[in-house]
């Protein structure tokens, strides 16, 4: 089975402020599949080909998506300007970045 770490999938797709839908359109796949490589519950961890597709689509290498859980922030410790007016799209992408 291949090495893959689902969260890493959810950090990069996140960042690039991409959803499912579009991140399944840029890689060529669909995007109830990307819910599925996603889910952490799940044990369907995508194949070669997929994760490489998966990532070109994001500009990450490969071994990105092996690796451990990226570190996360902590949401009350990152202020914003403007945050009425941010998006949580805009939100997650910049906490994550």
């Amino acid at each position: 089975m291949l090495l893959y770490n689902p969260e890493r999938l959810l950090f990069a797709r996140e960042r690039r402020g991409l959803t499912k839908k579009a991140l399944a359109e840029a890689a060529g796949l669909d995007s109830k599949t990307i819910g599925v490589y996603e889910n952490q519950n799940s044990n369907s961890a995508p194949t070669q080909s997929s994760l490489e597709k998966l990532a070109a689509a994001l500009g990450y290498p490969l071994h990105f998506f092996q690796k451990d859980d990226a570190p996360e922030l902590i949401n009350e410790a990152v202020s914003f300007l403007a945050a009425t007016k941010l998006t949580k799209k805009n939100e997650n992408a910049a906490i994550r970045a």
